[in-house]
């Protein structure tokens, strides 16, 4: 009868099923990085936490992998200009202006004229 074996997607590794065997891996330093490397990936970009300081002016953590602050991919250099530089959404909102219709867009800068007003509706 063939041995029943176990093979653990976030090592990529396969070994003899027993439950004190795929305890110990699961425990394993190696087995507890990969799967967190693998969760922060598939997040999709979307991080709740808080970015470390540390890594932002270090360019490194001493903590590591057991950090409770995120550790962006990217280099720290280029967290620091991403969050130094808001985006104006006045301006993205202003430049299409021209496509609204006449009701829809903000008045002249020095109010609507008077005689806008005169005319007879309905």
């Amino acid at each position: 009868m063939p041995v029943p074996k176990y093979h653990c997607d976030y090592c990529d590794v396969t070994f003899r099923d027993s439950r004190e065997q795929r305890k110990r891996h699961q425990e394993g330093f190696n087995h507890r990085r990969n799967k967190k490397a693998w969760f922060d990936n598939i997040e999709g970009g979307v991080e709740t936490r808080e970015v470390c300081r540390n890594f932002v002016r270090q360019g490194f953590c001493t903590y590591g992998d057991r950090c409770k602050y995120h550790h962006p991919a990217q280099q720290p250099q280029e967290v620091q200009l991403v969050q130094a530089a808001p985006i104006d959404a006045t301006n993205v909102w202003h430049g299409s202006q021209s496509d609204l219709p006449p009701s829809l867009q903000p008045p002249p800068p020095g109010g609507w004229p008077a005689s806008a007003f005169t005319a007879d509706w309905g």
